[in-house]
């Protein structure tokens, strides 16, 4: 091969390494309080559970996004909305230690120490087809609420869709396609 060839060769590979490396630069996140009642418990970058009043509550598995708290830490709502995963046919699958999990839990809600409620990322966005998606990445969610203090907070899909929650019954009480 000349010299060439080897440097086109090689500017090809750094030029796919650089794009696919792009698409996600972070694979898990959390954020979360970290003060107050309520305090986000982090492992290796994701979110592991919550504290409040001392008592310490983890998640069944490790997950990636959002824990909002209420200021009197009564209500606490994980959303996981930088889920790593890929849709496939009509499913979102993420992979878990090798474990593969088919429309996955993406919101809980906790109410004094008590989950309430959770809902699967297929009932919430309604067409899996209709979400973002990278290479490694589903992206679900198009606005996250900026709190849970009032009676009801609300989540926007990136699937066109308007959910409203009651923060006390973690209920749906509203649901509705947004006009595009």
């Amino acid at each position: 091969m000349s010299p060439r060839s080897l440097l086109l060769a090689g500017l090809c590979l750094v030029s796919l390494h650089t794009t696919r490396a792009s698409a996600d630069i972070v694979r898990y996140r959390c954020t979360g309080p970290t003060a107050g009642p309520v305090r986000v418990v982090v492992e290796d970058t994701t979110c592991r559970g919550f504290t409040v009043g001392g008592k310490q509550q983890l998640f069944s598995r490790m997950a990636s996004g959002t824990l909002l708290a209420s200021q009197d830490g009564k209500t606490v709502v994980l959303i996981e909305d930088h889920l790593s995963g890929v849709v496939s046919g009509a499913s979102i699958v993420i992979d878990l230690d090798r474990e593969k999990i088919i429309n996955p839990v993406v919101v809980q809600i906790w109410r004094e120490g008590t989950r309430v409620a959770a809902y699967d990322v297929a009932r919430l966005v309604n067409n899996v087809k209709k979400v973002a998606s990278s290479v490694s990445h589903v992206r679900w969610v198009a606005s996250l609420p900026a709190d849970v203090d009032g009676a009801q907070f609300a989540i926007v899909t990136t699937s066109g869709r308007s959910i409203t929650f009651d923060t006390k019954t973690g209920a749906i009480t509203d649901e509705r396609t947004l006009k595009r």
